[in-house]
Formats: C-alpha cells, structure tokens, sequence
C-alpha cells in the first residue's frame, strides 16, 4: 500500500511524533518533533517542524490517549495484551505449497477467538483473549515503544488445542517463537472511523484490532467523506461518537 501510495504522489514521512495540534480557522498547524535513536529505542530530537493541511487523519494506533488529549477529545481506544506465536515449518504445509498451490487462506477460528495464518512454511496462531488484560489507560509511556509484555502462554491454551483440532499436522510443529505485545482496542471492538466530535476537519482511523486488514477501505471512505460529505455504504457502526 505505501508503494502505491508513493506511486500517486503521496509523500511518507517516518519518525515524526505530532506534539501539537492547532486550528487557526481555515487550517490545521500540526507540530512535529523529530524522533532519533539513542539507546535502542526512538527519543526526541531538536528538530521541530509545523505542517499545515486543510484536513488530518489521526491513525496512531496504541497511542490513541495521548492523540486525544493533545486534540481536547475523548477517545475510547486502549491497548490490550495480545499474544501470538509462530510455529516450526510444517512438512504438510510445505508439500502443499510445493505442488504450486497458492498461499494458504487464514483460518479465523470464531468459536475459539483466534486465527491462524501460512507464516514461512510453518503457522502463526494469533489470539483475541476475553478479557485480555488492559494496558496503559491513561497513555503508553515514552519509555515503552517497542517492547513486549511477559507471555502467560497458559490463557491461550485452549487456542492452541483448537488450532491442532483445525490443522492436525500443526500439532508435530515445534514452537518457533512466541510474543505478547499491546493491540488497540474499542469497547465493541470496531474502530473509530470518522470526523472527530467538535472539531472541523480533524478525522479519526483510530482503534482498530485487525490493523491493516481494513487500511485501504478506511482511507478509501474517509476520503469520500472529505470530499463527498458522506461515504456511499452506512458507517454508523464505526462513527467515533457512537
């Protein structure tokens, strides 16, 4: 998607923290700090800049509580343990692709709450625990960027019995790799997909659990909504002031 994007003229900037953001009537004045590496992890440089634009989209993941709080909003959008784990080659799945078959379909797995997904010849089983535990309410720490919560692989259990269920041969794999990092979530788990409540032109991507799986048709009806005024299918469900 960035390819693309870049491809139409689009510029992408990284390591940039938005710091401020002011309307002063006809457009938005967003102050950016420069983020450099020092340390292992991503600090605030000298460098400062101001970009203006007529419209902003806010898409900054587990961030959301500081977004909101710089815009005078509330957004209720925080981050929860998530944990996946990525399994050893599997010889089935690796005769199967072999015989020229495409990449495997991800399995979503509704009764268990997880998926799984073709990862390098072996499995990724990924887990959306009830009642996973919260994370940072009131805003990440600037301390915390990209690092990982201990893993309690014994929640997801049950996942992990229902994935051998659903692909018997995954069960002779050996465990590759395990994780448990933070994931934004809503109270009913979609999105916040639109204009942000009070404030002109200021337009909300924020929340979302399934991450790029809905990136490109979020861009697409938020620029309908620019543009048109309205986007063509009802987006009442995702409506930040739901």
């Amino acid at each position: 998607m960035a390819k693309g994007a870049r491809q139409r003229g689009v510029a992408i900037e990284r390591k940039w923290q938005a710091d401020a953001f002011e309307w002063n009537g006809t457009h938005w004045e967003v102050t950016c700090t420069k983020m450099v590496e020092k340390g292992g992890n991503l600090v605030p440089s000298e460098e400062q800049i101001v970009i203006t634009a007529e419209h902003v989209v806010t898409a900054s993941g587990n961030h959301a509580q500081r977004t909101a709080r710089m815009l005078g909003i509330k957004m209720p959008a925080i981050p929860v343990e998530h944990q996946f784990i990525v399994m050893d080659r599997d010889p089935a799945l690796v005769d199967y692709r072999a015989a020229g078959n495409v990449e495997h379909p991800v399995i979503r797995d509704a009764d268990a709450q997880s998926y799984v997904r073709e990862e390098r010849g072996g499995w990724i089983l990924g887990v959306y625990e009830k009642n996973a535990p919260a994370r940072f309410e009131y805003g990440v720490p600037d301390s915390f960027r990209a690092d990982l919560f201990q893993l309690d692989l014994e929640r997801i259990e049950d996942q992990y019995m229902a994935m051998n269920h659903r692909i018997p041969s995954a069960e002779n794999c050996g465990l590759k790799d395990d994780f448990n990092g933070p994931i934004c979530y809503t109270p009913d788990g979609n999105p916040l997909v639109g204009p942000a409540p009070g404030l002109r032109n200021m337009w909300l991507a924020e929340g979302f659990s399934f991450g790029i799986t809905a990136a490109g048709v979020t861009g697409y009806y938020l620029a309908q909504m620019m543009v048109e005024g309205e986007a063509e299918i009802d987006m009442a469900s995702l409506d930040p002031k739901r």
